[in-house]
């Protein structure tokens, strides 16, 4: 059947080490023929993946300086190769953790420079890292995220309308 095989070449040596290949799905086919014409193959079909996830990180950004003690972190990774195994989170010196855990996502962060490292392994092994470097400024008033006002101020009038009838309007303001 030497036709079908037409596009084959022969294995220089063994082992036979192949070219570079892209990310992706492979097939990698031998054919062998014995000294009376018998023929037998093998077949072998992997995964290249070369390159680690790709990390997207939101609500935080170089430099940044934040005015709220809950940063308003999103954190996400994708792999095409062989698909995410793992992508972890910590701030500062502390121990990493899933970025998805609560005991990461609730914690207030202190007014001063902090750090963000996100590290995202892939089912291959391959591994991809992030820092982000920001500050915490709460002394507008934002420790928990929202601002307290310290006075409000409520104002009621009842008046006529041209049409005879009564309106009723309520004004609120604040006052820092």
């Amino acid at each position: 059947v030497p036709g079908v095989f037409a596009g084959f070449s022969t294995c220089p040596a063994s082992p036979y080490s192949l070219p570079s290949l892209s990310d992706g799905d492979h097939d990698f086919f031998v054919v062998s023929q014995d000294k009376v014409g018998n023929y037998g193959y093998a077949l072998k079909t992997f995964t290249v993946d070369a390159n680690g996830p790709v990390i997207n990180v939101t609500g935080i950004a170089e430099g940044q300086v934040i005015t709220t003690a809950w940063a308003p972190l999103g954190v996400s990774s994708s792999d095409a190769g062989t698909g995410v195994e793992s992508t972890t989170c910590a701030y500062d010196a502390n121990a990493p953790s899933s970025c998805s855990d609560s005991s990461f996502l609730n914690t207030p962060l202190e007014d001063g420079a902090h750090t963000l490292y996100v590290v995202s392994a892939d089912v291959a092994g391959n591994v991809s890292q992030v820092t982000i470097r920001f500050s915490i400024d709460t002394t507008g008033g934002l420790k928990q995220g929202l601002i307290a006002p310290k006075t409000a101020k409520f104002a009621v009038k009842r008046g006529k309308l041209s049409s005879g009838k009564y309106a009723t309007t309520m004004t609120v303001s604040f006052a820092m």
